[in-house]
């Protein structure tokens, strides 16, 4: 099974177990409870080429993102190792709830709808490759 079959496999598991969760209230994504959060769409831009669909591996995120309110703290697995990014929690404001954080030279921002668990994220960096690059990463969330 080739590395592609594998993530898409794992991805529609993921979204299946997803799916079949009970259903959520509001109060599930307003920071009271940790997230467990899967990616399932992600786009790599670059000045003067545009944006690109891109995998996990290729933009460097885990497959899976626990969001755990209470430690401040996004955590994950990125090629077989644990990978933690603290964050801060912005007042939330139309029914979102907001995050941000710096790491390693990026800036990220992460916004869950708390009435439906997607999220959407968009990473940025000064330079990637010699290139400006953002990233922008579409998912879904769910309390557990």
């Amino acid at each position: 099974m080739t590395r592609m079959n594998r993530t898409r496999l794992a991805l529609a598991g993921a979204i299946l177990s997803l799916a079949l969760a009970p259903l959520a209230s509001a109060a599930d994504f307003d920071g009271s409870k940790t997230l467990q959060c899967v990616p399932t769409d992600m786009y790599e831009c670059t000045r003067g080429v545009g944006c690109e669909r891109a995998t996990a591996e290729e933009i460097n995120i885990p497959h899976f993102l626990q969001v755990d309110f209470a430690k401040k703290v996004v955590r994950g697995t990125v090629n077989g190792k644990p990978d933690t990014s603290p964050f801060e929690k912005l007042p939330s404001e139309h029914g979102r709830t907001a995050l941000h954080g710096l790491e390693g030279g990026m800036a990220w921002v992460m916004l869950i709808d708390q009435s439906s668990g997607k999220m959407s994220m968009s990473i940025s960096t000064s330079t990637h490759g010699g290139h400006p690059v953002g990233f922008s990463i579409l998912g879904v969330c769910t309390a557990g």
